[in-house]
């Protein structure tokens, strides 16, 4: 059976840390197909609101998708699903990776989150159905222990064998959205190192 792994995240922009994630936990699982699902403009809009006030850096549906686009062109094993697109952004993960699935019916499919969401998972709604229908990929920093987060929790423990656990590449640490808009806001020419080059061609005609 064939394997996925799904990315979600607002990805405005996205960076080389999200290609670097996404094609780590590729081959570490391994799987055949990574699939970023960017979120929804209504979603992202409130979260930048949030962060940054009236002044946020919001890219556009069509822009994000572009710019994950270009992300996919490094490897054929990335895709794109605008599955959220278009929603009122109060959507849930289970939701999401229904409609993933919808895609791929025939797949697994794995959710890529980093260790320290771990102990959030067991509050989301439709837990039991999460674990029923779908794996995690676990992305681990340095000094993190997410097999002994599972292990000590009551309710991950029981659903220990739906987890694989993946060490993030080292050379991303450091990268990160915010960085780069505040990069970009500011013009500074480091927001290139931030990005791949493909990307950076088409971030820099979407500024």
């Amino acid at each position: 059976m064939e394997r996925i792994i799904v990315m979600g995240g607002s990805f405005n922009p996205p960076t080389r840390a999200h290609l670097s994630l996404l094609q780590n936990a590729l081959d570490a699982l391994p799987a055949q197909l990574g699939v970023f699902v960017p979120s929804s403009q209504a979603y992202v809009a409130r979260k930048m609101r949030r962060q940054s006030g009236k002044d946020a850096m919001v890219f556009s549906e069509s822009q994000r998708l572009q710019f994950l686009d270009a992300l996919c062109s490094e490897d054929v094993r990335l895709v794109v699903s605008t599955c959220e697109f278009g929603d009122d952004g109060r959507g849930h993960s289970y939701d999401t990776m229904k409609k993933v699935q919808e895609e791929y019916p025939d797949s697994e499919l794995y959710f890529l989150v980093g260790a320290d969401k771990l102990r959030i998972i067991p509050s989301w709604r439709s837990q039991d159905a999460f674990f029923r229908d779908f794996h995690f990929a676990v992305t681990a920093r340095k000094g993190q222990n997410p097999e002994e987060t599972i292990r000590k929790h009551q309710i991950l423990r029981k659903y220990a064998d739906r987890f694989c656990i993946v060490p993030e590449p080292e050379e991303i640490e450091e990268i990160s959205s915010t960085l780069l808009r505040e990069r970009l806001k500011c013009g500074d020419p480091a927001a290139k190192e931030l990005v791949t080059p493909a990307l950076w061609e088409v971030l820099e005609e979407a500024l």
